[in-house]
């Protein structure tokens, strides 16, 4: 009888209820946190999770996001950025004699590419391991609730990923030239998002974009953040329709008045055919 009321208090004591708080793993009984290594090491020698599918995941997205192999995305997603701007400094190596216009907008439009790419490889990669290390976390830990905690078990499930944004003013951080604009908005997390836009203004400016948005703060409040995208822009006139290309950097900040969400700041955009812009941007924005 004494054997086995110590073999309880040991579970009690040893195997406590965890779940996720402010990323970081907490253990409610002795209330610390634990980083993933050391949570790693916890389970380790714990026969429940040693052959455990989720445990194993959640391991290997771990080690790929601490990795050589991240490393080697982001050296490769600087020298493609690299890459793109210099073809766009030296516009002379990319000429044809016999149709020299057509040849340099292939090449700008390929060195933009390039840079679009740099960009955004890394942030997919991260992304997606962050994602995958999110989802197979949550079901170890609820995992290991089920077995050990004697507690009601706390419910922390991930939060929605996808969500609509809709946003009416004078430009947009998104979509640069649209007065009006529609988003898809896939959350990474209350900081950070991957979106999809297309935006007009008046008819005058149509197009589409997407990119990568960053909040300082939790994205629900007023906080500072950036936006990193590319977008088509059509421009459209009585006489003829012309087309072009663009990646934008957006710093801004989301102020609050009278309830509602406002963006403010200024796009920095470069387009294919060299020209650069610096433009403000407010607007009134929804999300649903």
């Amino acid at each position: 009888m004494k054997q086995q009321l110590i073999i309880v208090l040991f579970i009690s004591v040893a195997f406590p209820q965890f779940s996720i708080k402010d990323k970081r793993i907490h253990n409610h009984e002795i209330n610390e946190y634990y980083s993933d290594d050391e949570f790693i090491n916890r389970l380790n020698s714990d026969p429940n999770f040693v052959n455990d599918e989720n445990f194993l995941s959640y391991k290997k997205y771990v080690n790929r996001l601490k990795s050589k192999g991240s490393k080697c995305i982001y050296c490769f997603s600087f020298m493609s950025i690299v890459a793109g701007v210099d073809g766009i400094n030296n516009p002379d190596d990319f000429q044809d004699e016999d149709n020299p216009s057509e040849l340099e907008n292939i090449a700008r439009l390929e060195n933009i590419e390039n840079i679009a790419f740099g960009i955004l490889l890394p942030l997919s990669y991260h992304t997606y391991n962050s994602d995958k290390k999110r989802k197979t976390l949550y079901n170890v830990i609820q995992r290991h609730n089920d077995i050990y905690s004697k507690d009601e078990i706390i419910d922390f499930s991930p939060p929605d990923r996808w969500d609509w944004s809709s946003s009416i003013g004078f430009l947009s951080e998104k979509f640069t030239f649209s007065a009006i604009e529609f988003s898809v908005l896939y959350n990474v997390n209350k900081h950070s998002e991957f979106y999809g836009s297309i935006g007009s203004f008046f008819g005058f400016f149509n197009g589409i974009s997407s990119g990568f948005k960053y909040y300082f703060k939790n994205k629900s409040t007023p906080s500072n953040f950036i936006s990193l995208g590319t977008q088509i822009v059509t421009v459209s006139s009585s006489h003829q329709t012309m087309t072009g290309y663009g990646i934008s950097i957006s710093p801004g900040q989301k102020m609050e008045y009278n309830g509602k969400l406002y963006n403010l700041g200024i796009s920095f955009i470069y387009f294919h055919d060299n020209s650069f812009g610096a433009i403000p941007f407010i607007n009134l924005e929804r999300r649903f």
